[in-house]
């Protein structure tokens, strides 16, 4: 009682849902009143997302995989900063970017980021 010990923490997805959000955290409190944004690059895997090491041990359903349909982005600071979006047409299955009133086509989609902060994914088939 009242002494540190070392943990383990694990939390086990029970039913996958149809379409999984992945909020990231881009934002990190200094002090009682500041913050600063975290600009760390990460990847995003743009198919086959397999989340099979989550599976609780009491569910019975084997875990889908999931493939990217959107990229919600930030650029800037707390202060202020724009949004922008990376998505998935599934109507002609081409990606587009999509910033205020400017929609453009976009090559691929984003596999590594400094600016995502949202991931959407649906799940495969």
């Amino acid at each position: 009682c009242k002494k540190h010990q070392a943990v383990t923490k694990w939390l086990g997805v029970y039913r996958f849902p149809r379409v999984l959000v992945l909020h990231l955290k881009r934002f990190s409190w200094t002090g009682m009143w500041s913050c600063n944004k975290i600009n760390t690059s990460v990847k995003i895997p743009p198919t086959n997302l397999d989340l099979s090491k989550y599976k609780s041990e009491f569910s019975s359903v084997d875990p889908p995989l999931y493939h990217l349909v959107g990229v919600a982005n930030h650029m800037g600071g707390l202060g202020g900063g724009h949004y922008t979006a990376t998505c998935l047409n599934t109507n002609d299955n081409q990606w587009y970017t999509y910033s205020d009133s400017h929609v453009s086509r976009a090559r691929v989609p984003p596999t590594n980021s400094s600016s995502a902060y949202i991931l959407f994914y649906s799940m495969a088939g």
